[in-house]
């Protein structure tokens, strides 16, 4: 195994990719949005997702996407982060 294969990459989302995003969103943000009392709704969820979503990237590994909605990973990825909410954080990857 080579050291590329071990190191994520990302690539634009596409309207493929919305089934796997929105089961994302559902496993690893709706517990925190419930706790902190914010909205977790099925319309809010996918509101959310498509909000500039012709910005959105996939992390994949080995030609998959992978879920790993962690920021510690996307700093690592070259992300920074440009506001952040009672209930969010917005990356994005500058240049």
């Amino acid at each position: 195994m080579t050291s590329s294969q071990l190191e994520p990459t990302l690539r634009p989302a596409t309207e493929a990719d919305l089934p796997f995003l929105l089961e994302l969103r559902r496993q690893t943000i709706t517990p925190h949005q419930l706790a902190s009392g914010a909205d977790a709704s099925e319309r809010t969820q996918r509101k959310r997702l498509l909000y500039r979503f012709e910005c959105a990237q996939v992390v994949e590994h080995d030609g998959a996407p992978v879920g790993i909605p962690a920021r510690r990973l996307y700093e690592r990825l070259g992300f920074v982060v440009v506001s952040e909410g009672r209930h969010e954080l917005e990356m994005r990857l500058p240049g």
